[in-house]
């Protein structure tokens, strides 16, 4: 009984506390206080679960606190007051929620709304602590804001729609703690107005939820900086519609949807360290960045567009704003890029400058940095509008593009603006300032048809290359600044130098491959250890009065030259100098018009390599100061070149002018230095001031040097002036001269010529050695310090020489007075040795006019040697020639005597005389003609005719033999040749001149006979043997053939006929003589066959009717067989095959007649009887058996003449093997055996009838 009791208390307790209370409606209205709409009477309290049935409306006018609301399908609730609730609700689906106003209050609990929720133009209120789910709809469709109290959440879920319908309702907070909405589904706002707006001004998060703006504005408003945060979503803003990030808002994820109307971007939009976000908008609209930064030292990827305005915005907290889209510069706002913040334009980026004064910023120390690997473009309202990149910069590849307008890259630090590679293309309305510190590194491309100005310094590491790859119309103009760092600018476009000076320090390179041009007077200075290395692809052009390279520093300050250095002033007076270090390493230097004036004071600074100089007939160049020369100096030489300083080349080394064209190489003062030697191939003319030839050095004249002025050449100790035997040393002006300069040899060495053409007075007071000419053309020429006329040279001329002392004087050359002829004046005591040569021209008797003479203003004269006479008149024996004269005595006269000489045809003999001694007289004392002929033959090759003979002429022989007085006769020692001859013969001509003297000389006719033999044929009939077989021989087929000289052979293409041949066959005899000429004729050879066939007829048989007899074709059954030494053409059987034979005797008659027609014949008889024997009394014989073809090769039929019922066959092997047994009892008439895998050979064949057997042979072939 207590137990029953105590369960029932229970339940009891159970009932109370899962009291439900649910909505009856029957009461007289709908108001929540009223009792008669409760199933209980009671108004629900706190321990009430209350149920809304479906299809009813509530009223809750009163303050209602429950446990629990079920609000079911199809129900309206109407909330008027507070309606709090401690446990888990529902809104059904169906049901309509009016929120007119009052807090829904569900403390540390949730309520889920699958209805539809409205709230009007009063605020209501999310109680603390509670939880709103909406899987449904809530709508603003009045002014009235929903207050999101401390700690509430209103979770708007993947199902949920927030809708705003009306200007000014929005989400608010009430207290201080987490007041929030979040979205995972959809927030539309659809305005009656474009301008109306509604905010969300609570904590917020969008978790990858959707926001749609239809119409009006949306605004996110919050002062705290994660208060609201976007995570992922679409965004989609249609034309008319506008979201407003008015205070801090964060970012996470992608933000994607489409923008057709505006996303303002007017706050602090914060993405956390180490989170992304993304812009990844589409649609014709943009982000407007009006003003606020970028915080959180996250990175936001733009995949969208974004504008900037007219304010300036911020990148702070080392935030990373990575652009794969477009950022555009609308307005004259900045970005200002914080400490360590980064804007990184990718490659798939695009940042556009489209107004004047948006420019990128810095702000604070450290790191502040955009870089560019996509593409940058300048496109601004006017040309001469300006942007600025003042921030660090970095082009990784980038492209910068400038349209119209100014990009300018300026910032102080040096290598804070890198841009490494890219391309850089700027219109003819556009233009880039590097306006500051630029760093370069790789290759820099591009079209440039406006500007590029280099204003500040451009910083090439050390160890590093960059290139100007332009192309395009336009120019980068240096127009100031350096080139630092100590790396390599390598320059494939056009650098302008204008005109303020520029520079080139900390050992940097300037590689130019293309063109630099001088356009101003600003100067290159090369600092020490730096260099422009100009390539075999650079032209370097001065274009104005005044642009010069100088130097900086001391060290080395090097310009070197591959390629082109043009001059092309405006002025012919107009001068540019090159100061620096120099080295031209056979490259070009072309001076068109004005001065390329060649200055440094240190030897060996400046040094030309090899090299093409050019100087047009307005143009000069002037080694002003040193200048070291080194290998071939060539060019064309219309204008000046003018040698004004020390011109030196190393010892050992070796330099030249090679020069061609209209001017000369003007050797107006300095000095040859250095000790080694110049090879002159062109023109140098000396001037008025005095030269020298120091250190030991060699000038060595291969072409022309002209003394023009009164300036003397120096010629140092052991320094030499060489006159080649191609040189010429004129002296054209009087007082001019070599000279000796300190103590040492003084060297003229003359190999050449050197002649005075003045008319005055010159000297050579260097020492002297000729083994050339030295011409005293006109006036006086002093030898005045020592000669050594050597074997081979030559004294000449019409003037005056003269001599040095005779203990100076060496004469074993040669002296030859007069020019054609003449008068030449020896000063001095003149003397010769027996190597000498005394050149005399006689063309007449007369002195002076028609032949040579030496005048010797001197005594003690030694004549040693001979006479060299060039006669060029026929003089008669008897005639003398005074030669020379001494105004003195003749010390020695030991002349050759007799001499000789010829002139026409004859010899002539002077005799050597010297009257009164003091002259040299000439006598002629006889006349011969002492030269032989001169015989010169050819070889020839001679044909025989047809006879076999050939002969020659001493004309054919002759190959223009001569003599001096004319050829009398030629004979040869033979001149008819045969057949014996046949090869090479030497044959000698025998040439005999008008005065007897005679000469011969051999040459080889080589005989060959080139006739072909006459060949003649006969046609052949041959008869074929029993074989099948004929032959013939070429001697056979031969008529009669024959030859000029012999036949060596005869050959038949044709010697051997078989049954193939019969008939008549071409044959061709070629015949061989014995030079290998051959020549062929044809023949007919009939071939016959005149062996008539065999044929083999059986011995008379019988054969058994049994009434008519058919007759069969023996021939094809084997019983007869033919045979024919080429082949059968028929075989005819009489009676034919298939005649009906009654009982009797009959002729079998056969005829076999061959190809050729031959035939024979055979006959036997046959009797045809009805033969009934006993099969027991039947005996086979040979006849009754037939095997056939035999010889046979794959097949044997096996033919039963007798009809008798044979029973089987055996095949046997010569070895008495069986091979193979043959059962014949169902044969009939013939059978047919395969001898396929039979081996050739001999086999015997057994036949079996009932009552005999016989034995057949067969060959198996």
């Amino acid at each position: 009984m207590k137990r029953f009791l105590l369960l029932t208390l229970l339940l009891l307790a159970s009932t109370l506390a899962m009291a439900q209370t649910t909505w009856s409606g029957l009461g007289t209205n709908t108001n929540w206080n009223n009792t008669d709409n409760w199933d209980t009477n009671i108004v629900p309290t706190v321990t009430d679960d209350v149920i809304i049935p479906a299809g009813f409306t509530v009223d809750v006018n009163v303050s209602a606190s429950i446990k629990s609301i079920q609000l079911q399908e199809n129900s309206t609730l109407n909330i008027g007051n507070n309606l709090t609730f401690t446990q888990a609700s529902n809104f059904a689906g169906g049901t309509t929620i009016n929120w007119n106003s009052g807090y829904i209050t569900g403390t540390s609990t949730s309520l889920t709304n699958n209805g539809t929720i409205a709230v009007f133009n009063s605020n209501v209120f999310l109680g603390s602590l509670t939880t709103l789910i909406n899987n449904g709809q809530i709508n603003f469709i009045g002014t009235g804001d929903i207050y999101i109290v401390t700690d509430a959440v209103l979770n708007n879920a993947t199902t949920g729609t927030i809708s705003f319908l009306a200007d000014g309702g929005r989400f608010s907070e009430s207290g201080n703690g987490t007041n929030l909405l979040t979205n995972y589904g959809l927030i539309v706002v659809n305005l009656p107005d474009v301008n109306d707006e509604v905010f969300i001004n609570a904590e917020f998060q969008n978790n990858d939820g959707t926001i749609q703006v239809n119409n009006g504005i949306l605004n996110f408003s919050n002062g705290s900086l994660d208060a609201q945060v976007l995570t992922d979503g679409i965004y989609n803003v249609a034309s008319t519609g506008i979201i407003d990030f008015d205070n801090a808002i964060t970012l996470n994820g992608s933000l994607s949807g489409a923008l057709n109307g505006t996303i303002n971007w007017r706050n602090n939009t914060n993405v956390a360290l180490g989170n992304n976000a993304y812009f990844n908008f589409t649609g014709n609209a943009t982000i407007n960045w009006t003003s606020g930064a970028l915080v959180g030292g996250g990175t936001l990827t733009n995949n969208s567009i974004i504008n900037l305005l007219t304010g300036n915005v911020f990148i702070n907290d080392a935030s990373i704003l990575e652009n794969n889209s477009e950022i555009r510069f609308t307005g004259t706002g900045d970005i200002y890029i914080g400490t360590d913040g980064v804007v990184n334009n990718t490659s798939l980026g695009t940042i556009s400058f489209l107004a004047h004064a948006g420019n990128f910023v810095e702000s604070g120390n450290g790191t502040n940095i955009l870089t560019n690997d996509g593409l940058i473009v300048v496109d601004l309202p006017d040309a001469n509008d300006q942007v600025y990149i003042y921030t660090e910069f970095q082009n990784n590849d980038g492209t910068m593009q400038v349209d119209n307008g100014i990009l300018n890259f300026s910032h102080s630090v040096l290598e804070a603006q890198v841009l490494t590679d890219g391309i850089y293309n700027i219109t003819s309305t556009g233009t880039i300032d590097f306006d500051s510190a630029i760093t370069l590194s790789g290759s820099l491309t591009g079209t440039i048809d406006g500007t590029l100005n280099w204003r500040g310094n451009t910083n090439v590491a050390v160890a590093d290359t960059a290139f100007f790859d332009f192309t395009g119309n336009a120019t980068v103009s240096w127009v100031s600044g350096a080139l630092v760092g100590g790396g390599t600018l390598t320059n494939n476009s056009t650098i302008d130098v204008l005109a303020s000076n520029v520079f080139i320090f900390d050992a940097s390179s300037l590689e130019n491959n293309s063109d630099l041009r001088f356009t101003g007077t600003g100067d290159i200075y090369i600092s020490v250890d730096a260099l422009v290395n100009n390539t075999a692809l650079g032209i370097i052009s001065f274009l104005a009065d005044g642009g010069n390279f100088s130097e900086s520093g001391n060290g080395t300050n090097l310009l070197t030259n591959h390629g082109l250095i043009v001059v092309d002033l405006p002025v012919v007076n107009d001068q540019v100098y090159i100061n620096t270090e120099f080295q031209n390493n056979d490259g070009t230097i072309q001076v068109n018009n004005g001065i390329l004036n060649f200055s440094h004071g240190i030897t060996a600074a400046q040094v030309l390599t090899d090299g093409i100089y050019n100087v047009a007939a307005t143009g000069t160049i002037d080694f002003d100061n040193n200048i070291t020369l080194s290998g071939s100096l060539s060019g064309t030489l219309d204008g000046t070149l003018n040698w004004r300083g020390n011109t030196h080349v190393a010892s050992s080394d070796t330099a030249s002018f090679d020069f061609s064209g209209n001017a000369t190489v003007s050797w107006v003062s300095g000095a040859l230095v250095g000790g080694g030697t110049l090879v002159n191939n062109s023109t140098i003319n000396l001037l008025t001031g005095n030269v020298f030839i120091y250190d030991m050095s060699l000038l060595l004249n291969n072409s022309l040097l002209q003394f023009i002025g009164t300036g003397d050449i120096y010629i140092d100790t052991d320094a030499e002036l060489r006159n080649n035997a191609s040189g010429l040393i004129d002296f054209q002006t009087n007082g001019s001269g070599i000279t000796p300069s300190g103590n040492g040899i003084n060297l003229l060495n003359n190999q050449g010529l050197v002649k005075n053409t003045s008319g005055g007075n010159v000297t050579i007071s260097a020492e002297t050695e000729n083994s050339g000419t030295i011409e005293a053309t006109s006036g006086v020429l002093s030898i005045s310090t020592s000669l050594d006329n050597q074997i081979g040279g030559r004294l000449s001329g019409v003037g005056t020489i003269n001599l040095p002392s005779i203990a100076n004087l060496t004469n074993d050359g040669n002296v030859s007075p007069g020019l054609s002829p003449g008068t030449l004046t020896l000063s001095g005591n003149y003397l010769s040795s027996s190597n000498s040569v005394l050149e005399m021209e006689l063309n007449g008797l007369t002195p002076d006019t028609q032949h040579d003479v030496l005048a010797i203003s001197g005594t003690n004269v030694i004549f040693e040697g001979m006479v060299d006479v060039t006669l060029g008149f026929q003089p008669s024996i008897g005639d003398t020639f005074t030669i020379a004269t001494v105004s003195g005595t003749i010390a020695t006269g030991n002349l050759v005597s007799p001499i000789y000489a010829e002139y026409d045809c004859l010899q002539y003999t002077f005799d050597v005389s010297y009257p009164n001694n003091d002259s040299v007289l000439l006598t002629v004392s006889d006349e011969a003609d002492v030269h032989n002929p001169v015989v010169i033959t050819q070889d020839i090759t001679l044909t025989l005719d047809a006879t076999g003979n050939a002969s020659i002429t001493t004309n054919d022989i002759d190959n223009g033999s001569t003599d001096n007085c004319g050829i009398d006769t030629m004979s040869l020692d033979m001149a008819t040749f045969t057949c014996n001859n046949l090869g090479a013969n030497t044959v000698t001509l025998t040439v005999t001149d008008v005065n007897g003297n005679v000469a011969n000389n051999t040459a080889i006719v080589t005989v060959v006979d080139n006739i072909l033999p006459l060949v003649v044929t006969q046609d052949l009939t041959v008869q074929l043997d029993a074989l099948g077989n004929a032959s013939i021989t070429a001697a056979q087929v031969d008529n009669g053939s024959s030859d000029n000289c012999s036949i060596a052979s005869l050959d038949l293409d044709v010697t051997d006929f078989t049954c193939a041949n019969l008939g008549a066959n071409t044959v061709t005899l070629t015949i061989t003589d014995q030079s290998g000429n051959s020549a062929s004729a044809s023949a007919t050879v009939t071939v016959e066959d005149n062996i008539a066939p065999t044929i083999n007829c059986p011995s008379g048989i019988t054969v058994e009717s049994n009434g008519d007899f058919t007759l069969p074709d023996y021939y094809l059954d084997g019983l007869v067989t033919v045979d024919d030494n080429c082949g059968i053409s028929s075989v005819v059987q009489t009676p034919s095959a298939g005649s009906i034979l009654p009982d009797g005797y009959y002729d079998i008659d056969f005829i076999v007649t061959d190809i050729f027609g031959n035939s024979k014949s055979c006959m036997f008889q046959i009797k045809v009887e009805d033969l009934t024997l006993n099969v027991n009394a039947f005996e086979l014989t040979e006849s009754h058996i037939v095997l056939y073809p035999n010889p046979a090769t794959n097949m044997v039929t096996l033919k039963n003449n007798s009809h008798v019922n044979l029973k089987s066959a055996t095949i046997i092997d010569v070895k008495g093997s069986v091979i193979q047994k043959i059962n014949l009892e169902a044969m009939g008439l013939k059978q047919t055996i395969s001898l396929q895998d039979y081996a050739s050979g001999v086999y015997f064949v057994k036949i079996y009838s009932e009552t005999s057997s016989i034995v057949k042979r067969l060959i198996k072939q």
